[in-house]
C-alpha cells in the first residue's frame, strides 16, 4: 500500500536547516500541532500522528500505511525565485512494521518537477533523502511524500526543509530611519539594539507588514521585503514612499501621512490601496488593472486615471478637488463617494451594478439616475439640481437630495425609504403615503403647507420647521420619539399618543392648544434634548403628565405667559364665540355648530386626547360633524375661527 504527504509551503515561523541556512518551509520540523494535526496540514483520513520520538526536536509526525489514498495534503504557494537552486530535506524512521519505498518531491500544480525514491528502511536510526533542483520559472513548489508499505505499517517524518543554497544568510539591508528599525525589533523581525541595518533573511519573505503610527520618514529597506502581500505605512511621517521593488503587493494603506506623489506602476497585483489624508494631487492608477478598493478621501487630487481599473468596486474620493471624474469604464462600480469636489457633472449610466452613490457637496445641476435600478441609497445633498427623478429606482432605502433648487420631489416609487431628507428647497408637496418604512424623514425649509404621516407608522425623528403648515397629526406614529416643527403656521398639536418622544420644538407657531400629556414628560430633559415651545403668544396653558415637575424643570421651554397644567380648558370662551349653537347635546351621532365661520373642529375626550379632527367650510356658518363610534362620555369639541379658539362641552350618548 502507497501513502501521499502534501505540505503547505508558508512564509513564517521560518527555521534554519542543518545546511545553517533558513528553512522557507513552515512547521517542517512538526513542533507545532493544533487538535493532534501538525499547523500547515490538511489531513484525509486522520492517519498522521504526533510522536515525541524525533530526529531532532520535540515531535515528528508518525504516518500511518491506511490504503493508497492517504494524504496529508497543502497547498501550493508560489515562495521561490527564478534561476535559484533548492535543496529538499526529509528524515524518515521506521516505526512499526514494513516498509516497501520511500519518496519525495517537488510538484507543481500537480505537475511533477523532481522526485527521489529510496527503499534504504530502518528502524533503529535516522536515514535522510535530499534533491536538488533549480527552477527556470516562476513556479508554485508544493512537495509531496509517497510511502507504500503492508498495511498498518509506521514510518516516522521529520526535519523537512526546503533551502536556497547559495544564499548568504549573513546579507543585510540598510535601515536609515531609527524608527522603522525599532519597529521591526517590536514586531520580532529584527533584534538587539538599532544598528541601520537587518538580516536580508529576515525581511524578504514576510507577507504582511504593519508598521503604522511609528513616526517614520524615511522607508529605505522597505525594497529587501520582496514578498510583501499587505503594508499599512498609517500614520507616519513619509514625504516620498517607493514600491516599486515590492510587485508582489496587493493591499497598500498609507494614510495620514505628507505624500505629494505615488508612483504604483509597478505594483500592478494592488487590489485594495488607502491613501487618504495625504497631498496627493494627481493619481495614475492605469497600471493597476485589479485594482478592487481605492480609497483616497482628504487629499488635493484634481485627476485620477481609473479608466483601466474594470474591477473597481468599492470608490471613496470625497473632499479632493476634482472637476471631473470618469467612470465610464469602471462597470463594476457597488459604491462612490466623489462628495466634496468641484464636479459640475457626472455619468454613471455606465455603472448599472451602483448601489450607493454619495456625490454631496459639488456643483452639479443634474444627476440621471434612471438607469442605475440597483441603488439604494443616494446622497446629493447641496448641489444645485432643478430637478431629481427616481421613478425607476425601486428598491431606494435612502435619499438625501436635501439644499438644492428643486421645485418638486416625486417619491411614489419608492415604497422602500427608511431615510428622506428633502430640506432646503422650493417644494411644495409631498406625497409620503407610500413610504411605509420611513424612519427618518426631514421636509424643513420649504413651502410645505400639508402633510399627511398617516401611513409612517415606523416614523421616529422628523423635522418640518420652517415651512406653512397649519396642523400636523402624530395619531398615527407611535414609534415617533423627536421631531421638529417649529416656525410653521400650526394651531394645536397633540401627542398624547405618541409615548416614546422626548425631544419636541414647536416655537415661533400659532398654538392655541398643546397637549404633551403622553405619558414619558419625565424623560423631557431640556439640558440634553432640545424642548421648546415659545413664541406662541395665544397659548396660555400646556397639558403635561405632572404640572409641578413640568414647571419645575422646562420653565425655560414655554413663554413666560403660559403655564403647564394637567386639566387645561381647551381655549378660552370669548365673545366671538358666544352666539355658536352645537345640537343635538347630548348627541348619539351627528352635531351640528351654526351660526360662525369655522375653519377646523377637533374633539378631545375627557383626558385631553385628540380623537377627532375636522376641516370645516370657512364659506358657511353652519357645519355638521360625526361624533359616531366613540364611546359614550363627555367630549370637548375645540373650535377654531382664524386666531381665535374656543371649546365646547358635547355629551355622547
Amino acid at each position: 500500500m502507497r501513502t501521499k504527504l502534501l505540505l503547505l509551503l508558508l512564509l513564517a515561523n521560518f527555521s534554519i536547516s542543518t545546511y545553517g541556512q533558513r528553512n522557507l518551509l513552515s512547521n517542517g520540523d512538526f513542533e507545532t500541532w493544533s487538535e493532534s494535526k501538525p499547523e500547515g496540514w490538511f489531513i484525509f483520513y486522520n492517519n498522521i500522528f504526533q510522536s515525541s520520538i524525533a530526529q531532532n526536536g520535540s515531535f515528528s509526525a508518525k504516518m500511518q500505511i491506511l490504503h493508497p489514498e492517504d494524504q496529508l495534503r497543502g497547498l501550493e504557494f508560489p515562495s521561490v525565485e527564478i534561476n535559484k537552486t533548492y535543496r529538499v530535506t526529509m528524515y524518515y524512521k521506521v516505526a512499526s512494521g514494513s516498509m516497501r519505498n520511500l519518496s519525495i518531491g517537488l510538484y507543481n500544480s500537480g505537475i511533477e518537477l523532481i522526485r527521489n525514491n529510496t527503499v534504504d528502511f530502518s528502524s533503529s536510526e535516522w536515514k535522510k533523502i535530499e534533491l536538488e533542483y533549480t527552477n527556470t520559472a516562476a513556479e508554485y513548489f508544493q512537495i509531496i511524500i509517497n510511502a507504500s508499505g503492508v498495511i498498518n505499517s509506521e514510518i516516522l517524518i521529520d526535519n523537512i526543509s526546503i533551502v536556497d543554497i547559495n544564499e548568504d544568510p549573513l546579507k543585510t539591508v540598510s535601515i536609515p530611519d531609527i524608527n522603522f528599525e525599532k519597529k521591526l525589533i517590536s514586531l520580532g523581525i529584527d533584534s538587539g539594539i538599532p544598528d541601520g541595518k537587518v538580516l536580508n533573511i529576515n525581511v524578504d519573505r514576510i507577507n504582511h507588514l504593519d508598521i503604522s503610527e511609528s513616526s517614520i520618514t524615511d522607508l529605505t529597506g522597505i525594497e529587501a521585503f520582496k514578498g510583501l502581500r499587505s503594508l499599512d505605512i498609517s500614520i507616519n511621517n513619509l514625504t516620498i514612499l517607493d514600491l516599486s521593488q515590492n510587485k508582489k503587493i496587493n493591499s497598500l494603506i498609507v494614510n495620514n501621512n505628507e505624500l505629494t506623489n505615488l508612483d504604483l506602476s509597478q505594483n500592478r497585483s494592488i487590489i485594495s490601496l488607502h491613501v487618504n489624508n495625504n497631498k496627493l494631487k494627481d493619481l495614475d492608477l492605469s497600471s493597476n488593472i485589479h485594482l478592487y478598493s481605492l480609497i483616497a478621501y482628504d487629499n488635493e487630487l484634481t485627476n485620477v486615471n481609473l479608466t483601466k481599473s474594470i474591477e473597481l468596486k468599492t470608490l471613496w474620493i470625497d473632499n479632493n478637488k476634482l472637476t471631473s471624474l470618469d467612470i465610464t469604464a469602471n462597470t463594476s462600480l457597488n459604491q462612490l463617494n466623489c462628495g466634496q469636489n468641484k464636479l459640475t457633472d457626472l455619468d454613471i449610466s455606465n455603472n448599472i451594478d451602483l448601489e450607493y452613490l454619495d456625490v454631496y457637496s459639488n456643483y452639479l445641476t443634474s444627476l440621471n439616475v434612471t438607469k442605475n435600478t440597483s441603488l439604494k441609497s443616494i446622497d446629493c445633498y447641496k448641489n444645485q439640481l432643478t430637478s431629481l427623478n427616481t421613478d425607476n429606482n425601486i428598491i431606494l432605502e435612502s435619499l438625501d437630495c436635501s439644499s438644492n433648487a428643486l421645485s418638486t420631489i416625486d417619491v411614489k416609487n419608492n415604497p422602500e425609504l427608511v431615510y428622506l431628507n428633502i430640506g432646503v428647497n422650493n417644494i411644495k408637496e409631498v406625497d409620503v403615503t407610500q413610504q411605509t418604512k420611513l424612519d427618518i424623514f426631514y421636509c424643513f425649509k420649504n413651502q410645505i403647507k400639508s402633510l399627511n404621516l398617516s401611513q409612517n407608522k415606523l416614523l421616529t425623528s422628523f423635522a418640518c420647521q420652517q415651512n406653512q403648515l397649519t396642523s400636523l397629526d402624530f395619531s398615527h406614529n407611535p414609534e415617533l420619539i423627536w421631531f421638529d416643527c417649529s416656525k410653521n403656521q400650526i394651531t394645536s398639536l397633540d401627542i398624547s399618543k405618541n409615548p416614546k418622544v422626548n425631544e419636541i420644538g414647536c416655537d415661533d407657531n400659532k398654538l392655541t392648544y398643546l397637549n404633551l400629556r403622553n405619558g414619558n414628560n419625565t424623560n423631557f430633559n431640556v439640558k440634553r434634548y432640545y424642548i421648546t415651545f415659545i413664541n406662541n403668544p395665544d397659548l396660555t396653558c400646556i397639558l403635561v403628565d405632572d404640572a409641578a415637575y413640568s414647571t419645575a424643570n422646562w420653565s425655560e421651554a414655554k413663554d413666560a405667559h403660559a403655564s403647564y397644567s394637567t386639566t387645561c380648558t381647551l381655549g378660552l370662551e370669548t365673545s366671538v364665540f358666544d352666539k355658536v349653537a352645537l345640537y343635538p347635546n347630548p348627541t348619539k351621532g351627528n352635531v351640528t355648530i351654526t351660526n360662525l365661520s369655522l375653519n377646523k373642529a377637533t374633539v378631545y375626550n375627557s383626558t385631553g386626547q385628540l380623537v377627532k379632527s375636522f376641516t370645516l367650510d370657512t364659506a358657511n356658518t353652519s357645519n355638521t360633524i360625526s361624533l359616531s363610534g366613540l364611546p359614550k362620555g363627555i367630549y370637548y369639541v375645540y373650535l377654531i375661527n382664524q386666531n381665535a379658539a374656543s371649546a365646547k362641552k358635547v355629551i355622547v350618548e
